[in-house]
């Protein structure tokens, strides 16, 4: 609590104060607004390390500010355990071999263990701060961002949330008791009000009251969730389970701390009451848990930034208040189509004054997949700052998703006109490229594929070694076929990231980069000491995978080890007794051993599984015969059946 006290009264002593709003002896003192930028879901604010940009997602559900492993590595941070228990502030301490050891709690239950970075000089809106401890841990956070700010910067005084139209501001109250505070709301505008529980200094989080169809929950405001969620035991009190009516599947989601992966469901509720406000015949994620964050008292709901982006929210922590009113769009359900929540809209912001208000806003509607309007907004800041690449950026990222590939090139292309080193729109503009089937002509496929190598090779030299991007990187080379590229951007990746949940998925990438690698190599008979080597180490991650024992049998079949490749393709129609390419690999080698009656009977199977499996061996230089036999016929009797009965008469 002693980091939190002196944090906030060194901001406050340092913060601009320049405006004061009357109302009879009651005064608002206000910060300037404070620019959010919403990426995708997560609303992120602009600081500095130690001189750097660092972009922080603002997570009023964390008790205190995270970086990731890797960004204070990137930060070149040294870490250290924290050795005074007491003084770790909103955070879990375990004793371990005699010794506290910190670790952070999360979503689902999640842990990771966690050290301590010394910020030596951490601007925070635009106030420069000295020796600010950040804890070191958990999963990446992604977005292009490198942690969360909690409440220890956060709660510095009352603080006004408006995602909607891309601010915060910090606001001090003088002498207004419980006079309420919704100074933004327009005459007859429904004001909500729900009353927080009382906060300390090892749970500082903002806590609430509703209900869910009736039923009494406990409601966290964690601007860090991407949408709001119910815990299943919540649920279950309410008489919604996961086989109810109308209730479906919605995968898997996990937090900032540990690899626990929580089952999620989408379901129809009828009633969600958050203070006085409530939202009709709406719907709710619910994940497979009993309680959302243990340790925190039972929190049964999260209400995560789809709710912040669809309300103006001024958290009031000395009257114990939180003030809302609703700003238009989906509370909760962002994946519904527009038309489901647009009925009961609230009313819109009116028309921006500026191209920077513009951007902001349209964001925040590309968040809430109004589509249409966030291409309005857009579009209008691009013309009124036609030299701004984040709006090219922006704008060109919603054409992607209301499927104008063409517009959205030429403004990623537009942005790095601007700012070559934009490491985002070079990804965006490889992605789309990469991801276009239907190509007029083999050399305008040809001519994409290349810009695309060339996007990805400027990320790779623009990108710090430990950057989260690497991971995407290692994805888009691996779709563009450059699968040496590939496995280098896993590797790197996986060197900083080592405790990371998506460690699980780059393993996955490595994998099938390493057997993609493998397999093109036999195919074209090229490198294959290199491929042999890349096939097991394949295997190392996925021993029981179908398609690595076939390349790896492929490969030893170009190498003639003929047992070893009989080995690897019968392991791999064990698992898959109809892949026809194992069954006519096994078959080639079974000849070339002298096998004649299995080799024969493998054959034919094979091109009883798939017509077209011969041609793609004999193109590959593969036909049935002793080694070298390249080229030389052998009929096999399914073959022969079909010529006979295609013949003329």
């Amino acid at each position: 609590m002693r980091i939190g006290r002196v944090l906030c009264f060194g901001l406050l002593a340092a913060l601009p104060l320049p405006r004061a709003s009357a109302a009879g002896r009651c005064k608002l003192v206000e910060t300037p607004p404070i620019i959010v930028t919403m990426r995708g879901l997560r609303p992120t604010l602009l600081t500095e390390i130690n001189g750097v940009k660092a972009r922080f997602i603002i997570d009023t559900g964390a008790s205190t500010s995270v970086l990731s492993a890797a960004a204070a590595a990137q930060y070149k941070l040294p870490l250290r355990n924290w050795l005074a228990p007491r003084s770790l502030w909103g955070m879990a301490i375990r004793m371990e071999y005699g010794s506290p050891r910190a670790f952070i709690q999360g979503f689902g239950g999640g842990e990771a263990g966690a050290k301590i970075a010394t910020v030596r000089h951490f601007t925070y809106i635009g106030i420069a701060l000295s020796n600010i401890p950040f804890v070191v841990g958990g999963n990446t956070v992604g977005s292009g961002v490198v942690g969360l700010l909690g409440d220890n910067v956060l709660r510095l005084t009352d603080t006004e949330y408006d995602f909607k139209d891309g601010f915060m501001r910090l606001v001090r109250p003088v002498d207004c008791g419980e006079q309420p505070l919704t100074y933004w709301a327009k005459p007859g505008q429904a004001v909500a009000v729900d009353t927080l529980r009382r906060s300390s200094a090892r749970r500082p989080q903002i806590i609430g009251r509703g209900s869910v169809d009736g039923h009494r929950i406990t409601i966290m405001f964690d601007s860090g969730a991407s949408v709001s969620v119910l815990s299943l035991a919540a649920a279950r009190r309410a008489g919604i389970t996961p086989h109810s009516p109308g209730v479906v599947p919605a995968g898997r989601s996990w937090g900032i701390a540990g690899d626990r992966r929580v089952r999620m469901w989408r379901a129809p509720i009828a009633a969600v009451r958050i203070g006085t406000e409530t939202i009709e015949h709406t719907h709710l994620l619910i994940a497979d848990v009993d309680d959302l964050l243990p340790g925190e008292g039972s929190i049964d709901m999260l209400a995560g930034e789809d709710f912040f982006l669809s309300h103006h929210i001024l958290v009031a922590y000395n009257q114990r208040k939180l003030y809302f009113t609703y700003s238009g769009g989906p509370v909760f359900d962002l994946g519904l189509p527009s038309t489901e929540w647009r009925r009961a809209a609230g009313a819109r912001s009116g028309p921006g004054t500026n191209a920077a208000e513009l951007l902001r806003r349209g964001l925040a509607e590309a968040a809430q997949n109004e589509i249409h309007h966030a291409l309005r907004d857009l579009e209008r800041a691009c013309r009124l700052e036609p030299r701004d690449a984040n709006c090219r950026y922006a704008l060109g990222t919603v054409y992607v998703r209301d499927k104008q590939p063409a517009l959205a090139l030429k403004n990623f292309a537009a942005a790095l006109r601007i700012r070559p080193s934009d490491v985002e729109a070079h990804l965006a503009r490889a992605a789309l490229r990469l991801a276009r089937k239907d190509w007029p002509a083999p050399a305008a496929k040809a001519a994409a594929r290349a810009a695309a190598d060339r996007d990805l090779e400027a990320v790779a030299r623009l990108s710090a070694p430990e950057a989260q991007v690497r991971l995407r990187l290692g994805w888009l080379y691996e779709a563009a076929g450059q699968y040496r590229s590939s496995i280098r951007q896993f590797k790197l990746w996986m060197s900083y990231h080592s405790h990371d949940i998506e460690m699980a998925d780059a393993r996955d990438g490595l994998a099938d980069a390493r057997n993609n690698f493998c397999y093109r190599s036999a195919k074209l008979d090229r490198h294959l000491r290199r491929a042999l080597r890349e096939c097991r180490l394949a295997l190392h991650h996925e021993p029981k995978s179908v398609s690595i024992l076939d390349s790896n049998g492929l490969v030893n079949l170009r190498l003639g080890n003929l047992a070893t490749a009989i080995d690897d393709y019968s392991a791999a129609l064990r698992r898959n007794a109809r892949l026809a390419t194992s069954r006519y690999g096994r078959g080639i080698a079974e000849l070339r051993l002298g096998q004649t009656r299995r080799g024969n009977a493998d054959l034919a199977g094979a091109e009883e599984l798939d017509r077209r499996v011969a041609a793609m061996f004999h193109r590959m230089g593969l036909d049935p015969g002793p080694p070298g036999g390249r080229g030389a016929k052998h009929l096999t009797t399914a073959r022969a059946r079909r010529r006979t009965r295609s013949a003329p008469r």
